[in-house]
């Protein structure tokens, strides 16, 4: 299809132009525990996608078109994008109200901060759409970054109530030991936005992982506020590194940032490497609360 429709507006031409989307693309589940995945399609040279802002009551989210999922009860759709390519998003805000605005902000994408790529004065009403381009150079480093709204005024108050999502630029696996390769992902976006600590807009959510095995733990951080706080490993016998801050890997041995807590702030990402010999149950801890258990 072209792109949102050759930039047609009612929400009818969104919806269809997404079941285009899922009826032309295989569709791979990257990690089971990330509640969706944003579905790029091939739209000549480039990749093309819609990504839906909803509102219900008070709580704001986004989604893929079509579902169906409580709008804000889920992180949005993981975002994922490779070095080299062109990726054009249309962002359909759904909400009934005229005027509602919003937008979408990136954290990590080196990108221009001008015209359709990530300028947060840009905005698009309810009802509308509005489109961005992202160019990622071939030379842009792989890392886990997240994004959210950043309309001024109503920032704090549509990410604190359910808008947000995390986003990876996939590095050249090539040149990385398979630990590091998605089929080893585990993906937890960490939120502080009420009262819960929650992982993957879970009440604790869980991994099952293989004893002896090594993963790439991604960890995106959300607290409207960016206090610090501590990442912290809690029981069992895991092993863990920390191998990359903010969608930049360390240059340095894998055993050099090696410990059982990490300070983090609330708009932070960071990469671990994990192995836990051993059965038994690892609370993964966000300040006072649990976001996640390694079983």
């Amino acid at each position: 299809f072209q792109y949102a429709m050759n930039h047609l507006r009612p929400a009818t031409a969104v919806f269809l132009a997404y079941t285009v989307i899922l009826l032309s693309n295989s569709y791979v589940d990257v990690n089971a525990a990330y509640p969706s995945t944003l579905i790029w399609s091939d739209c000549g040279q480039d990749k093309c996608a819609i990504l839906e802002f909803c509102k219900d009551g008070t709580n704001y989210g986004y989604r893929n078109p079509g579902d169906i999922t409580p709008c804000g009860s889920k992180p949005g759709p993981l975002i994922r994008m490779a070095p080299g390519n062109t990726y054009k998003l249309t962002l359909h805000n759904s909400a009934d109200d005229s005027n509602l605005n919003t937008n979408i902000h990136t954290h990590g994408l080196h990108i221009t901060g001008s015209g359709d790529g990530d300028d947060i004065t840009r905005f698009v009403s309810g009802g509308n759409c509005l489109d961005y381009t992202w160019h990622i150079p071939s030379d842009h480093p792989g890392g886990t970054n997240w994004y959210h709204p950043h309309y001024h005024s109503l920032t704090n108050d549509q990410t604190q109530s359910g808008a947000f999502g995390m986003m990876i630029i996939d590095d050249d696996y090539s040149q990385l030991n398979s630990w590091a390769h998605p089929q080893n992902e585990l993906l937890l976006l960490v939120s502080n936005i009420g009262t819960s600590i929650l992982g993957n807009g879970n009440r604790n959510e869980v991994f099952q992982v293989q004893v002896g095995k090594w993963y790439r733990l991604r960890v995106a951080t959300v607290e409207p506020f960016a206090r610090i706080d501590a990442l912290s490993f809690h029981g069992g016998s895991c092993t863990v590194y920390k191998v990359a801050s903010d969608g930049i890997w360390h240059n340095a041995a894998l055993t050099t940032y090696s410990g059982s807590s990490f300070d983090m702030t609330g708009a932070s990402r960071a990469d671990y490497a994990i192995s836990c010999d051993s059965f038994g149950a690892t609370a993964i801890k966000w300040g006072g609360g649990d976001a996640a258990t390694i079983e």
